[in-house]
């Protein structure tokens, strides 16, 4: 399942700054604990939207069928079992995985910086 970027007539980036502030202040709410920040988003999505409801059988093999003409309502909310997941992962795999240096590359990268601005002073 891909993940295409919803089309609001803003651009992505424009799109991420503006989330970046509340998302940032929700983090810090969990003191960068990102499971509790993650407990908290999925929390929300369990008690405020359809992310984990799952179309009755019925109702599912209702929508497969494109000569049911369905219009019930019943049938927009929640996912096909298993379709919630995909996104999930879809939307996790739009970005890549950033590799750590090794630890002590961090450490001479940090102490150069700090030479330098005890050069400048």
């Amino acid at each position: 399942m891909s993940l295409p970027m919803p089309t609001t007539g803003k651009s992505p980036q424009l799109i991420s700054q503006e989330m970046d502030a509340p998302l940032i202040a929700l983090a810090q709410k969990c003191n960068g604990d990102l499971r509790l920040l993650f407990h908290s988003f999925f929390s929300f999505l369990n008690r405020r939207t359809d992310f984990y409801c799952v179309h009755n059988a019925k109702d599912a093999l209702a929508l497969e069928d494109t000569n049911a003409g369905l219009s019930s309502k019943r049938t927009q909310m929640g996912f096909k079992e298993g379709d919630a997941e995909k996104l999930l992962i879809a939307a996790f795999r739009q970005f890549p995985l950033r590799r750590m240096p090794p630890m002590e590359e961090l450490k001479k990268q940090q102490q150069q910086k700090m030479q330098q601005q005890q050069q400048q002073q």
